[in-house]
């Protein structure tokens, strides 16, 4: 899954203002219908760590529900698996190249929330550093493509698709409040694993 990503980050020639500006926006917008102000918000040391390990959580989260689905004996859902898993995943890859910009965290003048210096943030900031394109995938290959894996958990083995379920919803909320992505990448990468995965289901019954 990261070859193709890093692929894409080949043909990334540098982040659009204007559409910075435009996610800029809807953030703030979506902010204050939330009656929050992230610049005035402190997130407590143990959020914070708990967020920023959810969001380092969903390169191990595909390992993990395939290992779920091959423990409990469905390896028959493989295969729909990774149509959904990676059809959502290649979908935010290729929007990236159509929607180029860079993470709020670098942004100037982006009123972020304030996290405390935690360890794991610096592991995620220095895997990014050093391992990314230098620019978000938008729709949020994270938050697509572990919500794609927790639906198809949801059908196979509910109760573990709950938790694989709540495990996504946090890595959304960790890379919003970590300022790894915008508001509306999380939102649009929740839609395309949404339709995904309904697509597929209905093809394969």
């Amino acid at each position: 899954m990261l070859v193709p990503y890093w692929q894409v980050g080949q043909f990334f020639t540098g982040s659009d203002p204007a559409t910075e500006a435009r996610l800029a926006k809807f953030d703030r917008i979506f902010f204050r219908w939330l009656g929050v102000q992230p610049a005035r918000t402190r997130i407590r040391v143990s959020l914070a760590v708990y967020l920023e390990l959810a969001y380092v959580m969903d390169y191990a989260l595909i390992s993990l529900a395939l290992l779920v689905l091959y423990t409990t004996g469905l390896r028959a859902r493989v295969d729909f698996f990774w149509l959904v898993v990676l059809s959502a995943t290649y979908v935010c890859f290729a929007l990236t190249l159509l929607i180029r910009a860079s993470p709020p965290r670098i942004l100037p003048g982006y009123a972020g929330f304030k996290l405390p210096p935690t360890p794991v943030r610096r592991l995620n900031r220095g895997s990014l550093d050093h391992a990314s394109i230098q620019a978000i995938t938008c729709p949020s290959a994270h938050v697509a493509s572990s919500l794609a894996a927790a639906l198809v958990l949801l059908g196979v083995q509910p109760w573990v698709g709950l938790i694989f379920l709540w495990i996504a919803l946090s890595i959304g909320i960790g890379t919003i409040v970590g300022g790894y992505h915008y508001v509306a990448d999380v939102l649009l990468a929740a839609a395309v694993a949404l339709l995904i995965f309904g697509a597929s289901l209905c093809m394969y019954r």
